[in-house]
This record gives structure tokens, sequence and C-alpha cells, in this order.
């Protein structure tokens, strides 16, 4: 007879010690032992669904100091923007992104999607990057669920000090723009001195209305700051980071297990760029040269602010625990930019423009979270979790400022002499502003979750269920100020004019100026441009899911999620009895998922999954607005008229495991998309986009991945006394994808008009859109190397890293307009190194790092079939980076 042993632990145990043990004994054992492989306890091949992980030691080889940079390593993910995930081709729509099982609030503008470089690696001990849908997770489902994991409890006490330096080719001992802002500014704080007004604030409601030169008057000067103003020249510095970790046991009984972390971080970076941004929207005026082209000169100062802590409590018996989180992560960019502007019918190339632009901008997230886990022996091993979370995110951007001259030649006497002035532009109003935005994102959420293991007809079977509520509610205010010139000033100035506004900027915009009524900044207020916009999200969820071995190789995870969403945005311009312009999507769900694992021989394994889901629009994409993307300077109108999205999944992967963080896998998925939402350009308005439904889309791609380690002991070949202690770590994946967009024979429902007159406009979806061209943010090909050599006896850690993917469409284009704007991904090669030093004495943790090796720069751009070369939308340099890192544990 023979008896076939089933893949678990305990299970191979035996049958090692009975095939060891039994002929040693000299018994006669009846049954035949068959062991079909080594038992390799993998996390990765223990999960019931397809998925991808990182732990701290893949931060601590990668180098990565945030999350968005660290997830770019993953199979068939990539990152834009610098912040947002694009998996398996989906870009950050159709990825949810937690903390310990938790929603991120956002405080991105255009995004309900949290950004992820704003989580510091060095406060998490792993993350989770779940491919396949399974009936515990949100339902909005496309790419990836990706999961963050903080550290918890220590296991002993332990303080942790460290600090970096970074050196930038491109920016470091270079001369960068600055301005004065505020003290607080290098600690993320903006300050009172960038506060709106409360005059100017009465004036952009509407509550005060300056009808006469000195009410005017008394606008513009409240908004007077040089300080947030006045740009100069000065020498960037060697940039930074410090942080501290620190973890303590408090009480270690048989009863009762307390312990707590605390973490506190500090960053500062600063990037000089010389960019370019070229407008471009037709054939007709590329021919002409005759386009909207600025080049400039930009530095950014990024400050990051964080802190993590953690208090876990373990008792009776180790089955009941505690763990409450609470974290603050803060970020600021401080930017400063002077630079030369070319504008279509405003600006000629004989007089060029010049355009300065300076502004702040803090990003803040907070949550406290509650999570308990408790396993009842008396009830069978149930088990039942339960998470209680609240946050907060806010934006707010205060002071960006636009200001914008063109050269003029004036006779300044009767003898004819003639000077060239850097006049300000008044012709287009939208040249000289001031603008104030903010946003607060709340996030509410718990949940509970059962598992029952039990054990029918001698098979495991673990049936699970739960149900969740979260509540996400965002607010925005905008208010916008325009610099415009005044026909009933003094005219005794009228001849000091062009000396005035060729002064600097401190001097034109002198309170003696507004007073003369030379010019006035006057509050911008439309109900065709909302600026206060509410969004509501409430979603009510429940699911049952049960995993059933099937028989000794073949197990099925299955089940069944329900959702009942309700989501609403509205926009009204503050101060007017307009009505607000409210859009509602109320629709629920039911979302099935199976995954079939299979283990046909040895240590391979086999899965395949089937699912569907959804994703909902973002709550600016719904807000009937005009508002402007900050990463790329262009002009956005939100669609009321928008649906949900629906998709069915199917995922298949082979992999092989040769032990514990070593395997081979093989994957192919395939997903069908109805109404997805994609940006484009809206009809022939320029470089105005929108988001609309598109009839349906196709997405498939192939992923491989490999990774192994070497004894290099084992290569003969090798010089022993310096190669006989390490290992060679290979690491490396590739994903080929293709999609496809498939018009129909309908129409698109996009807006026309803004605000109270917004109103849905059909057009046919074949002329809209480029039919069976990429989604939105999906690249071809991905693909990651990492070369590694290793030593545990000396906690060495050298890596070679390589990141590539290919182009990608930003914003789909129209047959009738503008072609499509398309990414060039700059190929990241980094070198990182760490280990184990000694010095005066004390052990101490040293790093290096080098990134972007190559040299890559940023290009997004556009192919106009009249032009030789691509035509840059948006382009500026990137430098080498080179930091070094100290630490030191007490």
């Amino acid at each position: 007879m023979t008896k076939q042993i089933a893949w678990t632990h305990s299970a191979l145990l035996a049958a090692a010690m009975c095939a060891i043990s039994a002929p040693a004994l000299g018994q006669d054992v009846g049954d035949e032992i068959i062991v079909r492989g080594v038992f390799v306890p993998d996390e990765k091949r223990s999960t019931s669904e397809i998925s991808s992980l990182l732990d701290a030691e893949d931060f601590t080889r990668t180098g990565d100091s945030d999350v968005a940079s660290a997830l770019r390593r993953i199979t068939g993910i990539s990152i834009a923007d610098g912040k947002f995930p694009v998996a398996r081709g989906l870009n950050e729509r159709y990825t949810t992104a937690t903390l310990n099982g938790v929603p991120i609030p956002s405080p991105e503008p255009l995004r309900r999607s949290a950004p992820l470089d704003i989580v510091p690696t060095r406060i998490l001990s792993g993350s989770t990057a779940q491919k396949t849908f399974s009936p515990q997770f949100s339902g909005e489902f496309g790419g990836a669920a990706i999961d963050l994991q903080t550290v918890g409890s220590p296991n002993e006490n332990f303080l942790v000090v460290s600090g970096s330096l970074t050196y930038d080719t491109e920016s470091t001992f270079r001369d960068g723009l600055f301005y004065e802002g505020s003290d607080g500014d290098r600690f993320t704080f903006g300050g009172d001195v960038r506060d709106l007004p409360d005059l100017a604030n009465q004036a952009a409601r509407g509550t005060f209305v300056a009808t006469t030169d000195a009410e005017r008057a008394a606008v513009s000067s409240s908004l007077n700051h040089s300080e947030t103003a006045v740009i100069t020249q000065n020498e960037i510095p060697l940039t930074g980071s410090g942080s501290f970790t620190a973890g303590r046991i408090f009480v270690d009984s048989s009863d009762l297990v307390l312990g707590g972390t605390l973490y506190a971080g500090y960053g500062s970076e600063m990037q000089r760029r010389d960019a370019v941004e070229n407008r471009t929207r037709s054939e007709a005026i590329l021919a002409g040269d005759d386009a909207t082209v600025e080049t400039y000169e930009e530095t950014r100062h990024e400050t990051t602010l964080n802190a993590l802590g953690t208090l876990g409590a373990e008792f009776g018996a180790g089955d009941h625990e505690l763990l409450f989180t609470g974290y603050v992560l803060r970020s600021s960019l401080k930017r400063a930019r002077i630079g030369d502007i070319r504008i279509r019918d405003i600006v000629n190339d004989e007089e060029p423009g010049t355009r300065e632009f300076t502004d702040f901008v803090e990003r803040q997230v907070w949550q406290t979270q509650l999570k308990g886990t408790h396993v009842f022996p008396s009830l069978m091993n149930l088990q039942a979790d339960w998470n209680i979370a609240y946050g907060e995110a806010s934006r707010d951007a205060p002071y960006e400022r636009f200001l914008t001259r063109q050269s003029e030649d004036l006779v300044i006497d009767d003898e004819g002499t003639t000077r060239t002035f850097e006049r300000v532009q008044f012709d287009e109003p939208s040249l000289n502003e001031i603008n104030f935005s903010e946003l607060d994102d709340t996030n509410f959420f718990t949940s509970t979750d059962f598992e029952l293991p039990l054990f029918v007809a001698n098979r495991d079977l673990t049936v699970s269920f739960g149900a969740s509520y979260a509540d996400t509610e965002r607010d925005t205010q905008n208010s916008l100020f325009q610099l415009l010139a005044s026909s009933t000033g003094d005219s005794g100035l009228e001849t000091a004019r062009p000396f005035i506004e060729s002064s600097r900027v401190d001097v034109f915009l002198d309170d003696e100026f507004f007073e003369a009524g030379l010019y006035n900044y006057s509050a911008f207020r439309s109900s065709g441009f909302p600026d206060s916009s509410n969004a509501t999200l409430e979603v009510f969820a429940a699911y049952t899911m049960a995993e059933l071995q099937l028989t000794d190789f073949l197990r099925v995870s299955g089940g069944l999620r329900f959702e009942d969403g309700q989501q609403e945005a509205s926009a009204v311009q503050t101060g007017t009895d307009n009505t607000p312009l409210t859009t509602e999507i109320d629709e629920n769900y039911v979302l099935p998922a199976v995954t079939l694992t299979w283990n046909p021989l040895g240590n391979l394994q086999l899965r395949g999954g089937y699912s569907q889901t959804i994703t909902r629009p973002q709550f600016r994409e719904l807000v009937p607005t005009i508002f402007t993307d900050p990463t790329f300077n262009v002009d956005i109108v939100g669609n009321p008229f928008l649906q949900n999205s629906e998709l069915t999944n199917y995922d298949f992967r082979g992999e092989y495991y040769f032990r514990n963080g070593e395997f081979v896998t093989l994957g192919f998925f395939y997903k069908e998309i109805d109404n997805p939402i994609e940006r484009v350009f809206l009809g022939d308005e320029g470089n105005t986009t929108t988001f609309a439904n598109i009839d349906s889309a196709d997405l498939w791609g192939i992923e491989a991945e490999f990774e192994k380690q070497f004894d290099l002991i084992d290569w003969e070949f090798l010089p022993t006394n310096f190669f006989e202690d390490k290992t060679f770590v290979l690491g490396t994946n590739y994903t080929f994808s293709q999609s496809e967009v498939d018009a129909g024979t309908g129409n698109v429902i996009i807006p026309t008009g803004v605000g109270g007159s917004v109103a849905a406009r059909e057009v046919v979806a074949a002329g809209f859109i480029d039919d069976g061209r990429s989604l939105v943010g999906q690249s071809d090909h991905l693909f990651n190397l990492q070369l590694g050599l290793e030593n545990p006896d000396t906690n060495m850690k050298a890596t070679l890293l390589l990141n590539y993917a290919s182009d990608r469409i930003l914003f789909g284009d129209d047959p009738a307009g503008p072609p499509a704007v398309e990414e060039d991904v700059p190929i990241d090669l980094d070198f990182v190194f760490s280990r184990d030093i000694t010095l005066v004495g004390q052990d101490f943790g040293f790093g290096f790092s080098a990134t972007n090796l190559l040299g890559q720069d940023f290009e997004a751009f556009r192919n106009f079939s009249s032009a030789n070369d691509a035509v840059p939308f948006y382009a500026f340099d990137r430098g080498r980076q080179f930091t070094v890192r100290m630490s030191y544990e007490f």
C-alpha cells in the first residue's frame, strides 16, 4: 500500500523521521513512504492568492527610503509621478493601499489613492502586493491590493540612531533659487506668513466686494508678502536625513507581555531642475513655431517629518493580542522658479517673456488604529480579528504665485532714447495670479473578521466571514486672485510705470502702487468655476469564503463579497445662492472570487484564479470644475457623468521553490474591463483634459521572476580567501503586457461647460479616442535585476539594481486634436552597500548608495507626424545621487 503525504510541515517531518529511524531499529514498515519534495516554508507559497512580498531585509538590500521606490522592484509594478503604483498596466485607480489592513487617507488633490512616497520604509516590517482578488479585501481591485505592515511589539529593548548625507550632481554646491518663506519651512510648517488674510478671504468668499480704489488697495496690500515673492540665488548645500527608532518591553510575564516601539525621522532634499514645458497642441502651430513654450530653472526643497508609535499587549497565554498604532507623516515642497516663456498670440519670438513662480505645499497624513486578535480554543479555535481606525489627510498650498513680464522697447526722453523694459503682462489675467488651495480628507474604518478551522471528511476546511464599514469625506477650498491693471490710477506715475513694472517684485508690489491705483489683486469668482467642493464615499461590505484541501495536493479557496457603495460629489461657488451641482453613484455588487492551487510534483505549485471586481471614479474626477494638475501644469475638467468600471480577472501562475526565499515563477493574467475611465483631451480644447468612460478594454500579460542565493564557497574557480564566507544573490523579474481600448459603436459622455452650467455632451467614441490604443499608464515591458553579494557574519550587503519600464501614455489622445502625451520612463541603475563596521571601539552600521548611475533624465513628449523628433511636453534633468548613511544601536 502506498500512502501519499500532504504538504504540511508536521507530516513531512514525521515522514522523514520514519524513513530514517525505522531501518535503524530493524523495524518492518508496512507502508512505503514517498517524499515528493522538501518542505519550503515560504510565505509567498503559503498564501492562498498570487502575491509578491517585500520584508525589512529587502528594504535594506535595495536602499529604498520610501514605499513607492521599493514597490517598483516587484514584478509587474511600476511607479507613476514618483508616488503611485501602476500594477499590471493599471494605474493607481485600480490599486488599493492599506496600512495594517486599514485604508490610508490621501492628501492628493486629484486622487483618492494615497501617495506612497510619503510612507518611509523605516516604519515597516514588510509589504504584500496581492495580485488576485479575494473577498476579504476591498472590491475596488484591478492591479493589486497593497498592504503595508508596521513594526509591532519588540522582542527586546533597543535604541537605534541613524543619519545620512546626500550629494546630487545636478544640484549640490550649484547655485539654486530660493525665497525666504517662514522659519518653519525647513520643518514642513509654512507658518503664519502664509495664512490667507481675512480681508482677502472675505473678498474670495464674496462677503466683501471691493468697489473703490482704497478697498481694492486694502485687499491687494493684505496679500503683499515679500517673504513669499522675492527670489534670490544661493548655493545648494548637502542634504540628508536623521531618525531614531526605539523599542521597549514594559511587562514580560506568563500572564502579560506589553511592549512598544517609537520612530521619528526627518529628511531634507534639494533638487535643481533645468526644465522645459512645450504646450504645442497642433501640427499647424508647430509648423508656425507659434506655441506656448517655457524653459526655466527651478529649485525644489522637499522636507519630510514622520513619527510612528505602537503599543502591543499579549495575554491569555498568547491567545489574545491588542495592538495600537498611531502615525503622523508630513512632507512639504517649496519651489522657486525663473524662466523664459513664449505664449501664443501674446508673446512672440522677438519679444520673449519671463515668468517667476513660487509656492509651498504641505501634506500631512495621520491615523490611529486599534487592532485585536483573539483565539478561542473552547470554540474550536475560532479566531476573531477586529480593527477600528480614524485618520485625516490634508494638503495646504498657500501663495502659489505667478508673475509674467514681457520685453518692450520704449522711448524714454524727447531725444528718442530707447530702452528695453520687462513690462508686466496684463493682457492675460491667468499669467499673474496668487492661488490658495486647501484639502481635508477624513477616513473612518472598522472591520470584523472571523476564521474557523474545521476538519471535514479527513480534510482541512477553513471558513472565514466578516464585515467592514468605510466612510471617507473630502472637502476642498480654492481662493484665486488675479493681478489687473487699472485705468483710473494716479496719472502722475504713468511715465514711471515702465520702471516700476521692471523693478524687483517686492518693489513692484509695494503698497504705494496699490494705493496709487496702478494695479490691484482682484478675487476671481465665477459660478462657472466653483471654489468649493465636497465629496463622500460610504461603503458597507460583507463577505464569506472558504479554503478546502480537496486532496493531498489540491486546495481551493473561494467566496463572495457584497459591497454597497454610496458616492456623492458636489461643487459650489461660496457666497452665492447657486444650488450645488451634485453627482450621486449608488450601486451594490456581489463579487465572486475563486483560486485553485495544485502541487503536481515536488516543489512545483500551480495556481489559477478567477474574480470579478470594480473601481469607482476618484472624487475630483466627478467635480464639474476646472482645476490644474500640479505635476504637469495641465487643466482638468471633472466629469459628473462618470460611472463605475467593472472588471473580470483571470490569473494563472506556476511556482517552483528551491528553498525559503528562493523560487522561479511564470504567470499569465487577462482582464476584461467594462466602462474603464480614461484621461483624455477635451476635444479641441488645447491642453485641457477630462475623464471619460470608454466602452471596454482588454489587458493581458506574462510575468516571470527568479530569485536564488548561491554559496560562493561552492564555486571552486573563485579565490576562497575572499569569497568563502559570502553569498551571491540573484533576483530578476520581467513583465510583458498588452492592452487595447475598444471605443465601441456608442458615444462617450463628456462635460460641456463647468459649474452650474455643466451639461452632458455625447461624442462618438470612435472619433473621440484613438480606438485600439493602450490604456493610460500601461507599459509593454517592465524589468528588474538585482545582483548582490552578502556576508551574514558582517551583515554586509552589496547590491546592483536595474529598473526599467518602457514608454507609457500619460494623457490619452484625440484623433481630431493633439496627440497623446507619453512618458519616457527613466532607466534607473543603482548601487547599494551596507555593513557593520567598528570605529573608536564601537560598532556602527555603515551604508552607501549611488542612484541614477546612468544619468537618465525625465521626459514626457508628444509625437507629431510633421516633427522629426518627439516634442517635449515636460522634461527636466535628473542628477546622480550619492548617499552615505551611519547608524548606531545603543
